[in-house]
């Protein structure tokens, strides 16, 4: 898995349809930036940008994909940490 895909905005030329098939995208630097920079207001903004994230990973590969596994565990550690608070 090219561990870029979080970090950064999604390779062009290794992910042609990215940008066709995902209408809002997101990625990790992003949401990072957007921390650093205090631009979210509440916690729940933060929230949305990082589940945005998750459907569009789960949306745009295949269930299958090491990606799509990794954004499951992703999902489930959001989860937990949620039900904790």
């Amino acid at each position: 898995m090219d561990q870029n895909v979080w970090w950064s905005n999604v390779i062009l030329q290794k992910y042609v349809d990215y940008y066709q098939v995902i209408r809002e995208p997101v990625d990790l630097r992003i949401i990072a930036q957007k921390i650093q920079s205090q631009s979210y207001p509440t916690l729940d903004d933060m929230h949305k940008d990082l589940m945005l994230l998750i459907q569009n990973a789960k949306y745009f590969n295949k269930p299958s994909s090491l990606i799509y596994k990794v954004t499951d565990r992703l999902l489930s550690i959001f989860c937990s940490v949620g039900e904790s608070e």
